[in-house]
């Protein structure tokens, strides 16, 4: 199934909502399994990334020695990445929030870690179980000559980031693809910060065999498949060989099944099945302005933030970040915006962005509602040029809250940041996996919206649930373009 299709087959429309009652019974767990098999201790010292802001980090380009990888700094970034800094105590449980967000907090997001040159930590593959930070070892072989391949090309290790869409499917049904691959863009967007931060270069990839490493993985592949990889220390395009890795044992496998009753969904199974790849894929990036059906006005430069304008460290705002809906009708500091806006155009200027290539897979904009010196309305960015243009005049935050499930609180947000995609034009230019790495770099980019408001002391709150033709028509946004992600960011009621 091509993106397009199935972002179309699982649009919401407000006149053909249905009901879905949550079978509480079988709610999915949170933790995969895998008893009996060896766990490491990882350390938990920290501090690495010092006091580096986002936009240190961002701004300063990746120097690292791949020797330098160590099981302490592979800790650090596990830790900030996808650790556990919160947790709410239930009468029958303690539920636990994590770095990255997650839509309704399902985290359908799992991590693996191949390991082939780490300095205190012994080759082979590693799942990280977040409960109880350890690495639970499944391979303590070469990895069938993996290893062997990856090693020859200077990498010290790879992550993989896979998704289980029952956990999110539970709640959103066959919908929750989108949300795991938002889910994963967002925890993506924290590994490669720390990476960045620690000087490990590293590669994004969403092109890879997708049987090939659910056999490396030891993934149940109609339950649990690889959705985007990291390789880290070399900068060379690697493929995991087909055919050559020895299966894992079927105890191993059945870890995928989150639910003894478990719902499957044929759209999310089509979008999960083996899709080919390109092997390097050519960019896609389209003029911003092709999302609309008109052309916005005239395009203008960005402020540019001051040196003051880049609070807490990213580590503090790694842990500290939540996802808040407590807005306030209050503008935010036109220097803050400007540094929001800077993440986004530094993350593309700098080659850190979501994808095969450091390229656009969508267009970034913004509903300005409460931002000092920015007029209210709609307005397209352009990340390369730093550059944003007026495509729609007015206040529309309260029309966007109604066309997101009429969520009344987002209309109190300053400022709602939108992602659009064309998946028709996706699939022209990149196949098949087009859509995923429109939406992994949605999700990337949300993050850093996140981590930034909350570095600056402001809100943010991601949302995937939207009316989608009412969303299309209010941005008027061209017959094949929709909005693919929103995250609202504004200042927040102070809890004590």
């Amino acid at each position: 199934m091509q993106g397009k299709d199935y972002h179309s087959r699982t649009s919401y429309s407000r006149w053909k909502m249905t009901g879905h009652a949550l079978d509480w019974d079988h709610r999915p767990d949170l933790y995969k399994r895998y008893p009996g098999v060896e766990s490491v201790a990882l350390p938990r010292k920290g501090g690495a990334l010092g006091t580096a802001s986002l936009w240190d980090i961002i701004d300063e380009a990746a120097t690292g020695n791949a020797r330098a990888i160590d099981l302490a700094g592979l800790a650090e970034l596990l830790a900030l990445g996808y650790g556990i800094t919160g947790a709410v105590r239930y009468p029958h449980e303690t539920f636990h929030y994590r770095s990255a967000p997650s839509a309704g907090a399902l985290y359908p997001c799992e991590l693996y870690i191949a390991v082939y040159d780490v300095a205190g930590l012994a080759p082979g593959l590693y799942y990280f179980s977040v409960i109880d930070f350890t690495l639970k070892r499944l391979r303590s072989d070469d990895i069938g000559g993996f290893t062997a391949e990856n090693a020859g090309a200077g990498l010290a290790l790879t992550l993989f980031i896979t998704g289980i869409p029952f956990r999110s499917a539970w709640k959103y049904r066959a919908r929750a693809f989108r949300y795991v691959l938002l889910d994963a863009g967002h925890l993506l967007g924290n590994l490669a910060l720390v990476a960045r931060g620690l000087g490990w270069p590293g590669r994004i990839r969403c092109d890879f065999d997708d049987a090939a490493t659910g056999r490396l993985l030891g993934l149940d592949g109609r339950r649990e498949a690889g959705v985007v990889r990291m390789d880290m220390g070399s900068r060379e395009d690697v493929f995991i060989p087909a055919g050559t890795i020895p299966a894992l044992p079927a105890e191993i496998c059945a870890a995928s099944r989150v639910s003894d009753r478990e719902t499957v969904y044929p759209e999310i199974e089509q979008m999960m099945a083996v899709q080919p790849f390109y092997g390097v894929t050519a960019a896609v990036d389209f003029p911003v302005s092709a999302v609309l059906t008109h052309r916005p006005v005239q395009w203008q430069a960005a402020e540019a933030p001051t040196k003051t304008a880049t609070g807490c460290p990213a580590a503090q705002a790694m842990v500290q970040r939540r996802s808040s809906r407590n807005f306030i009708d209050r503008k935010i500091p036109a220097d803050k915006f400007n540094s929001l806006l800077s993440l986004l155009g530094s993350c593309f200027r700098g080659g850190l962005s979501a994808g095969p290539t450091p390229a656009r897979y969508l267009v970034p904009g913004f509903i300005a509602g409460a931002v000092d010196k920015v007029d209210p309305g709609f307005y397209l960015f352009d990340p390369e040029a730093g550059q944003f243009a007026l495509a729609s005049p007015g206040p529309l935050t309260r029309p966007m809250a109604d066309a997101c499930l009429n969520q009344e609180w987002l209309k109190n947000a300053g400022v709602h940041f939108l992602f659009m995609l064309d998946p028709g034009r996706l699939a022209d230019a990149c196949g098949p996996r087009g859509y995923r790495y429109a939406m992994i770099q949605a999700g990337f980019l949300g993050q850093l919206i996140y981590l930034g408001a909350t570095a600056l002391g402001l809100g943010a709150c991601g949302i995937g649930a939207i009316y989608d033709d009412e969303a299309q028509s209010l941005l008027a946004l061209s017959s094949g373009s929709v909005l693919g992600y929103l995250v609202a960011a504004g200042v927040v009621k102070k809890t004590k």
